[in-house]
């Protein structure tokens, strides 16, 4: 692995970690383009996400401030509560129970826990299969056939809503978990799968990625620590070690710049767009690799 293709692979992952066609499967694609090997594989996908997540927290500050205070508080609502509950069984009180889904900010962060939940169960059983998968184009070309099959359906069954974060139920945060669960595999894009499940779930599709970007961030962050141990592969000398940094830096330079540009103009994108994308670019690398191209 050299050092232009890190940064060819970060600036790729910046650019469409912000649309719903798969970042990782596109660097797949250039790495068997390059005819190169990308040392680390999952790790290495996972790093390029590092750089996203920063360049999402820092874009979403705001409201990552808020979370994480209601989480607290959320913490030491439940910890009152307990030893309320003990209290009122050892003396026959009735000490009221503190409300743990109270404001706006309170109920997305429930939302964002319980959507985490199949999301880490999944990516950690599936670990091993989707190690298999990054080392195949026949998975992603396949990977990206699936998203360009959801997306299309989402988008010409004209669903969506007007869903606020006190009107998602618990349910619709869990099938968006489970769809970002299943789309660790390479070419299923893991923003296509969650968008189109939002919508499904009656969001509106500015809320429906803006749920989905911020969802990202604790998977990714699980993803990075779970393959941190990798670091010290035998496989894994200084200079790779750079290439991966350097990758991780472009992707989040190119990551804040692109969503910058793209939530103002969300709204009115049509999904569609991306279906074909993803369509085309998946029947491309399977005729590729069989040798009709």
């Amino acid at each position: 692995m050299s050092g232009l293709f890190a940064i060819f692979a970060g600036v790729i992952q910046g650019l469409l970690e912000v649309f719903p066609v798969s970042s990782f499967g596109h660097i797949i694609v250039l790495a068997s383009f390059m005819d190169i090997e990308i040392v680390g594989g999952v790790l290495f996908e996972s790093m390029l996400h590092l750089g996203s997540m920063v360049a999402i927290i820092l874009y979403f500050k705001k409201d990552f401030k808020k979370i994480g205070e209601e989480f607290i508080g959320l913490c030491l609502d439940i910890f009152n509560n307990i030893m309320k509950f003990i209290k009122n069984k050892r003396t026959g009180s009735h000490y009221a129970y503190n409300d743990l889904t109270s404001g706006t900010y309170r109920r997305s962060t429930i939302l964002f826990l319980i959507s985490m939940l199949p999301t880490m169960i999944l990516g950690f059983t599936a670990r091993r299969i989707v190690a298999y998968c990054s080392a195949s184009t026949v998975m992603t070309g396949i990977g990206f056939l699936l998203t360009a099959v959801f997306l299309i359906v989402i988008d010409f069954s004209k669903v969506g809503g007007k869903k606020t974060p006190q009107l998602v139920s618990n349910a619709d945060a869990l099938w968006i978990g489970i769809m970002q669960g299943i789309s660790v595999f390479p070419g299923v894009s893991r923003l296509g799968l969650t968008v189109g499940t939002g919508l499904l779930c009656g969001f509106n599709l500015k809320f429906a990625f803006k749920y989905s970007y911020m969802l990202s961030v604790p998977a990714i962050f699980g993803a990075v620590l779970s393959q941190l141990v990798h670091f010290g592969g035998a496989d894994m000398d200084f200079g790779i070690i750079l290439f991966i940094l350097v990758g991780t830096i472009v992707a989040g330079i190119t990551t804040y710049t692109v969503i910058r540009s793209f939530m103002r103009i969300v709204q009115n994108v049509k999904l569609r767009i991306f279906a074909f994308y993803c369509f085309i670019i998946g029947l491309f690398v399977l005729f590729r690799h069989y040798g009709a191209l």
